[in-house]
């Protein structure tokens, strides 16, 4: 069991924190999760691993359509980044200059492996889910 979630389950037995609070305390975490099964939804809580796209068409209004299921390992994008620092300035400041014709403010020169980190770990819980009337779109983190 996990250090934090047995102290947390602790202060709970012994009164000094709300089954609530408690709670809480557990979302914040990341204890809980959802079933991921053999990998086919999100995850709530824990490390994700995986960026994950999957286009279904709806069987009445698109037979046949295009049935699409990416997985990407997020340590894909760790490797990129590091990759990134070898880049010719000449290069970068062309990606910089692309980003920014499409509204992206970003700048290739200033990707730091911490900052890389953080963005996975935020990415953990990530979920976006769209029914359109042909197909369902959805991205997630497993």
């Amino acid at each position: 069991m996990n250090e934090n979630r047995r102290r947390i389950l602790e202060m709970t037995a012994n009164g000094k924190v709300s089954a609530e609070e408690a709670e809480r305390l557990l979302s914040a975490l990341g204890e809980r999760r959802e079933s991921v099964g053999s990998g086919s939804g999100p995850q709530v809580g824990g490390d994700a691993k995986y960026l994950r796209i999957v286009v279904e068409p709806d069987p009445e209004n698109a037979p046949g359509g295009d049935h699409v299921n990416i997985r990407v390992p997020l340590a894909l994008f760790r490797a990129g980044i590091r990759l990134s620092a070898l880049l010719p300035e000449q290069t970068a400041n062309g990606i910089n200059e692309a980003l920014r014709s499409k509204g992206l403010d970003f700048d290739v020169h200033n990707i730091k492996s911490d900052a890389v980190d953080e963005l996975i770990a935020s990415l953990t819980g990530f979920e976006i889910d769209v029914q359109e009337v042909s197909e369902r779109v959805r991205i997630f983190t497993e």
